[in-house]
Parts: structure tokens; sequence; C-alpha cells
């Protein structure tokens, strides 16, 4: 009984955030060593390049795979430990054709049902033609959009090439952005997938920003329902930055930066916009990167605008950042996402002994954040000769996912989704009041061990096991369904659990909390 007494004081002292490391280190939480690299049903090309978290903190992960001249829309969908969801489509993952020959999906959203909208191109009549699919939760085809879940949309005259970023409404509506011979192109979709003739001219409303070939790579709904795409605009001599912003019907708001457009270059260099985020004031950031004419190597580049399209003197004095990497001339970023207090994150590439994954973290003002890795940056090689990060997306709790390819020297490549700490929490990050509205009972838990908690309204929960270094041991329930009140759930643990001081963690959509519990083998 002593035993037990000395560990129950442990947990009564331990703080709810109590184990920490550093932010930008790899979570070994996940997949054991912080990363996953996925061979797709045996194809020989997988390249992730979207990503998206559900409510439940699923991850979804989409991109390119099959073969050449047969590649096809690729999708996977994990659990928070980083292992296959095989509820989804049976072993986690599926392929699927949208026109003959190649098909690319660049971008992914969870819409407010839970249904999974992948967008992207293929070919079609005139060229590449805009694309999407939309899976049921479970990872089967929607019947209820498009054809068996397909949509396909070309508009003649080339308007719309390549689509690289998708939204959706807080009406249901969906929107589609690329590039064409017209700029810009952003097509909105009923919830149904069929083109909505009200936005813009017959469903497609565009911008042009040069005589060359403008491409939105990005796309942000704001709150009052206009849109911000960025990408870049091409004059046949100098590429830049460009981002745009148009009214909710698709006209282009003249009141943004000059005449509707603002843009951006570094002196000397072409500029190109990769991934759009918004700060928590409205900040547009955009990451990319910068080349100078002629040349090819690259390196990376975060622009930061103002809600209303003007280049943001606050970040680095001038609006713009080149962020070289310390032991390479070679960086680009393609993704990027800004955490609740305003330090910017983005991801891409870094070329070193080989390209690597890269991760960099600046602060509001655009300086290095050196509490990140102490560098600032951070890069992964996963033993391959080729690796690329394409997207990035935070979670609830903070933690940094990143997708893209992977290969090891050959022509097989893999998806590949690495998972980061964010300011140091290994543990549980913000998980309410401890002990606060639940309990176990016997202490020492065992198998037969009984949780006892309270909901104030219908939620979605997980209940987690942590050691004491903050490590992910064990799902212990969920996601499932509670309702309202008074629930009790025997937790079936593993029998064979070490002696010693563990956490549960409950989190649900609206309700987060923990509690010390001990395993005593004496």
């Amino acid at each position: 009984m002593k035993h037990f007494h000395t560990f129950l004081l442990l947990a009564i002292a331990m703080p709810s955030t109590s184990v920490f490391a550093q932010a930008g280190l790899l979570d070994n939480t996940f997949s054991l060593d912080g990363l996953v690299s996925q061979d797709l049903a045996a194809s020989s090309f997988d390249e992730a390049s979207a990503v998206a978290i559900q409510l439940d903190g699923k991850i979804v992960v989409v991109g390119t795979s099959g073969y050449s001249k047969a590649l096809n829309f690729g999708v996977a969908r994990y659990l928070t430990d980083g292992t296959l969801d095989t509820d989804f489509n049976f072993d986690g993952a599926d392929f699927t054709s949208v026109v003959f020959g190649d098909d690319h999906a660049t971008s992914v959203v969870i819409q407010d049902d839970g249904k999974i909208l992948i967008g992207g191109y293929g070919f079609c009549t005139e060229g590449n033609c805009f694309a999407m699919v939309r899976y049921l939760g479970d990872g089967t085809p929607d019947p209820e959009f498009g054809v068996d879940g397909i949509v396909t949309t070309e508009f003649t005259g080339g308007h719309t090439l390549e689509s690289k970023a998708i939204a959706v409404q807080d009406d249901g509506k969906i929107l589609l952005a690329g590039g064409g011979v017209a700029g810009f192109a952003v097509v909105r979709y009923l919830e149904d997938g069929t083109v909505d003739t009200d936005f813009g001219t017959d469903g497609l409303a565009t911008c042009a920003f040069s005589a060359g070939n403008d491409r939105a790579n990005g796309i942000v709904v704001l709150g009052d329902g206009r849109i911000i795409l960025s990408g870049y605009a091409s004059d046949l001599v100098n590429d830049s930055i460009a981002v745009t912003r148009l009214n909710p019907d698709g006209t282009i708001d003249t009141d943004f930066g000059t005449n509707g457009r603002a843009r951006a270059s570094i002196t000397n260099r072409n500029t190109i916009g990769q991934a759009l985020a918004l700060g928590p004031n409205g900040e547009i950031v955009v990451a990319g990167y910068c080349v100078p004419p002629l040349a090819t190597d690259p390196t990376a580049v975060i622009a930061r605008f103002t809600a209303e399209g003007v280049l943001d003197a606050s970040f680095n004095g001038t609006g713009l950042r080149q962020v070289p990497v310390v032991g390479s001339d070679v960086s680009s970023l393609n993704g990027v996402a800004v955490q609740p207090d305003g330090k910017i994150v983005a991801c891409g590439a870094v070329t070193m002994a080989s390209s690597d994954f890269l991760l960099v973290r600046l602060n509001e003002d655009g300086s290095d954040d050196n509490a990140f890795n102490t560098t600032g940056f951070v890069t992964t090689d996963y033993t391959g000769t080729s690796d690329r990060a394409n997207a990035i997306a935070l979670q609830d709790d903070g933690r940094i996912v990143v997708v893209g390819g992977t290969n090891a020297g050959t022509q097989d490549y893999n998806f590949a989704i690495a998972r980061y700490l964010s300011d140091g929490n290994v543990g549980i990050a913000d998980p309410g009041p401890m002990n606060a509205g639940m309990d176990v009972h016997p202490q020492p838990i065992t198998a037969a061990s009984v949780l006892s908690y309270s909901l104030k309204e219908q939620d979605v929960i997980t209940v987690d096991l942590y050691d004491a270094r903050g490590a992910f041991v064990e799902r212990v329930l969920g996601p499932q369904n509670r309702s309202a009140g008074l629930h009790q759930e025997t937790m079936g643990l593993d029998k064979h659990l070490p002696a010693g001081l563990y956490t549960l963690r409950l989190r649900g959509l609206t309700t987060a909390r923990a509690i010390p519990v001990v395993v005593d083998r004496r």
C-alpha cells in the first residue's frame, strides 16, 4: 500500500502539462519515431500533396498514386498514433480514377458532416480540367455527389487547367481554385457537385495579373463570404507572388490592394507563391520560393500582407523574407500554417546531401524562432534520396503534421507523413483541470477499473492513456458518441502494462480533461 501512496502523491503533484521537450523534435508518440512512409497497395508512385485533420483527430492524407500513365487520386486515413485507420475503406486507403490517363489530387477539406472532399485535376478534352472526388466517412465514394462521387469541370478556352486548392463555404457550397489562360480561376459548386451558375460567369470567376501564366495555389473563405486567392503571376520575365480578393459573387473586390490585386517579389528574383494561410488578425501569409532568372536553385520565401492587401512592413521590415537554411543553398516552401500566437510554420524541401523535409518557424515579426529546434528550422531525412514536404496542418493540441513524398533511390515513391512537437509539450496539451469531472475506481487500476465522467452536452470523445513521459500508450475508448450526463466505462486496459504513473486523457469536441492513474504490480 505504501507503494501505491507514493505513486498517488506523485500523480497529485503532477501539473497537467508537466512533460516538456524541444519544440521541433519528431513526436515519438506517432508511429514510434514520428515518421510514416506509406506504400499504397504496392503502387510504384505515391506522393502526398495535402492533409486535413478531422474533428476526432484522425489524419486524412491525399495525393497522387499509381503507375506511370495511370496515376489516380490517392487517399489514406490515419489514427492519431500514426497507424492506418482500417475503418476507412477496410484497409485505410483508396484510389480513384477520375478520367482516362493521369489524375493528380492536390487538395483536401473535411466537410462539417464528416465527408471528405478531394480536389485536383485530370486530362480532359483541351488539356487538364478541374476534378473532385467526395468520400463518405467510411471511405466509400458519395453516390449523391456528381457521378459516383466524381465531378470534372472544363471551361472551353483552357480556363480550368490545374486545380490546386479547395474550400467549403459556410452554406456548403464548394470552391475549387487553380489557373488557366485567363489567370487565377475558381469554380463554385452546389453541395451535390453541380456548377453554381450564380457565381462569376456561369460558375467561373477569373483574375488575370499578367499576360503570362498566372496560377492560384491557395484559397481561404473569409467570414463575410469574400474569397482570398494566392499564387503567382508571370510576366514572362519576372514572376511574383500574387494575391487577390473576390466578392461572394465572384467579382474582383477592388477595395483590396491595387484594383483588387497585390503582388510582391524579391528584387531580381522570380518569386513563386505556393501556399496560403491567414493570421489571427486577418494577415495574409504566403510561402514559396525565389530563384534568379535562368537559375535553378531556389531559396525559401515568406511574404505577409495586411488584410487589405498591402505588404506588412511589421514583418521583417518589408513584408518579405528569404529563409535560407544553414548548410544548404537550395530550399523551397510548399505549405504554411499560422499558430494562434501568430508564429508562422512552413514546410518544404531542402537539399543537404540529399533532398530532405524542411520545417521552419518564424516569430510574428519575421525573425527566426530560436525556441524551435534552437535554430528556427528542422530538416528530416527518411533515408531516401528524395524527400519533399508539400503540405502542413496543425492539430488542436498544437502538434504539427507534415506530408509529402519519399523514395529510397529507386523508382518507388511513398506517401511520407511526419509529426513534430510544438512548444515542447510531449504529454497532454491543455488537458483541462486534472480530476475535474472524472474518477477511476479501483486504484491502482486494473483491466476491470471503471472510468466515470460527466458531459454537459452530447460529444464525440476519445480516452487515451499516456505514460509518465507523456508518450501515447494505448487508446482506451473512442471515438464514441456520448450523450449529456454521467457515464461509466470499463477500461479494459492491457494486462501487461508495467507498473508506474500514467495519465488518462479524455478529449471531445467541447471538453478536455485528464486524471492521474497508477498501475501497481506489487
